[in-house]
């Protein structure tokens, strides 16, 4: 469980992305991963696998904070 800062200092909006897993964001854990945005507010939420890729949108010149939860089974 943990935070993902994503920035964008360009003029477009890009795709963050990065892997559930210990080389891409330093996870240990195994299973399934719920992602949730909670800067800017109102931002959608993901499951993924751990090992899974995962693709966030980060607007122009901004930034997302996401939160990283493993999913009770």
């Amino acid at each position: 469980r943990g935070l993902m800062f994503l920035f964008n200092p360009n003029p477009t909006t890009l795709q963050g992305k990065f892997r559930l897993d210990r080389a891409g964001i330093g996870l240990t854990g195994i299973g399934r991963f719920e992602v949730v945005g909670t800067y800017p507010s109102s931002q959608p939420k993901q499951q993924a696998n751990y090992g899974d890729e995962v693709s966030w949108e980060v607007p122009a010149q901004s930034c997302v904070v996401l939160s990283v939860t493993p999913v009770a089974s």
